[in-house]
């Protein structure tokens, strides 16, 4: 039942017994009610208002069937004890979705993150600010839950173990949505193509860095793919990136890149090997030198011969310079400005893809360029 609805059926209430003269109290409610509106609730408050109430309330809380959403975030040691011990642990067979935002519940004993392979019921779990040693026993008692379908992932130091951590949440077999940021640069072992074991993850988020020939491997796993967004894809260090034939990723319609050092190249590479079927593409370039991507001739020609299902296309480039007016510069405002007036062809109207750039000087008399979509879709 919505708010609206619940809201309605309390104030009608409280109306037509005031009309009557009688004075009414919350308690009076059915538990029926009294559940709609505890469902509205953080259940953390629900429980800190009424667990002590009265008996009625107490059995309310402890006998219902219904789900429970679980938020772990500032609560004091004392309060979480008692929540830990009255609700979520003789509780946690009603758990459904868990959230923790509180890095000092990692380490205590009474923790639920060491009994969560006994929440049976959890379709949707957050971590936030968990330590590397943790994440590895984290991950390896995911595979108990077999209803957990939306997982997020944040660490609080570097993990250097990712291609573990990726297997490990690979084999979760509910999995539908999928969003890790794990801090660190480097992966010491890099994940094997993917042979015999898929994952039915359909939106993957990954807010860490990931090079361009890890990719590949890592998208191996997840051939149910729909949307894929990637924070930050780096050149590979000393080796170039080797595409696999027999990936295909047929139901992949969204793609965003938000911090890309590639160049134009080896995005074009990217795009012909792996996204041939997308629909929306966001991207957002900053500190990289190569003005390719100003180049309208070059996406037109990739748009129409392998991307031809196109429809949203939001792109933002930001390029710094010294001196506009230096010869030797590769970036001046007198290219840029030759560049966006062919973004204006027919090609780019027709499809009601529209741009605008603004050109200003930043500190040390450093000059910056953006370039970007001005589209009403592009927030959509």
């Amino acid at each position: 039942m919505s708010h609206k609805n619940v809201f309605f059926r309390l104030n009608f209430f409280f109306v037509f017994s005031l009309s009557r003269g009688n004075i009414t109290y919350f308690e009076d409610l059915s538990n029926d009610v009294i559940y709609e509106i505890f469902e509205f609730l953080d259940y953390f408050h629900a429980y800190k208002a009424f667990f002590n109430l009265n008996l009625r309330f107490r059995n309310l809380i402890i006998n219902s069937t219904l789900p429970i959403q679980i938020n772990i975030s500032s609560m004091s040691r004392s309060d979480f004890n008692s929540y830990n011990t009255d609700i979520i642990k003789t509780g946690r067979h009603r758990i459904n979705s868990l959230r923790i935002t509180n890095p000092l519940i990692y380490d205590l004993v009474s923790s639920p993150f060491f009994i969560l392979s006994t929440f049976v019921q959890l379709e949707r779990l957050f971590i936030d600010k968990i330590e590397s040693n943790n994440l590895q026993n984290l991950v390896h008692e995911l595979i108990s839950l077999p209803l957990l379908s939306s997982l997020t992932i944040t660490s609080i130091d570097h993990v250097e173990n990712k291609s573990t951590i990726y297997c490990e949440i690979f084999r979760l077999p509910s999995l539908k949505h999928c969003k890790l940021s794990l801090n660190g640069w480097s992966n010491n072992d890099p994940l094997p193509v993917a042979i015999n074991e898929y994952s039915p993850i359909e939106y993957l988020i990954i807010n860490h860095t990931i090079y361009l020939d890890e990719l590949d491997s890592l998208l191996s796993y997840v051939p149910q793919l729909r949307r894929l967004s990637l924070y930050s894809l780096q050149e590979p260090w000393d080796k170039e990136r080797t595409k696999l034939s027999s990936l295909v990723l047929n139901y992949l319609t969204h793609v965003s890149l938000t911090w890309a050092s590639i160049n134009f190249d080896q995005f074009q590479h990217l795009i012909i090997d792996l996204f041939p079927t997308i629909q929306v593409l966001r991207i957002s370039i900053s500190n990289n030198t190569d003005t390719t991507y100003m180049d309208a001739k070059r996406w037109k020609q990739l748009i129409l011969s392998h991307i031809p299902d196109l429809r949203i296309f939001d792109i933002r480039l930001e390029y710094s310079y010294r001196n506009p007016t230096t010869n030797n510069n590769n970036i001046s405002e007198l290219i840029l400005d030759a560049q966006i007036d062919q973004f204006t062809s027919p090609f780019w109207t027709e499809r009601q893809w529209f741009f605008a750039q603004q050109s200003y000087e930043t500190r040390y008399r450093n000059h910056k360029i953006i370039f970007y979509s001005t589209d009403l879709y592009r927030y959509l």
